[in-house]
């Protein structure tokens, strides 16, 4: 019984260390570059999509479905893996 109220201590343990390395992933940001720099898609460790960098130069109407296209391709790109979770693929 002794050995079973101490594999409990370290399994609650276990437990809130998870919680705090899974709360400071959230403050964790990365950065993915798609068209030579053009679009920048800012990541948390989570995978959340948190900010999206255009440049100007693709603000011309006649290139929208190009912007699209560049923005959507990065965060959605098969086989794109969050770095600081390797087994997790990345999300908007």
């Amino acid at each position: 019984m002794k050995n079973l109220g101490q594999l409990m201590k370290q399994a609650q343990a276990m437990q809130e260390k998870m919680a705090e390395m899974q709360a400071g992933l959230e403050a964790v940001e990365m950065t993915g570059i798609a068209g030579g720099g053009t679009v920048q898609l800012t990541l948390n460790g989570k995978g959340d999509l948190k900010k999206i960098a255009i440049d100007k130069t693709l603000l011309d109407p006649e290139e929208v479905e190009v912007l699209e296209d560049l923005s959507s391709r990065r965060s959605t790109m098969p086989g794109v893996r969050c770095p600081l979770m390797p087994n997790r693929r990345c999300r908007s």
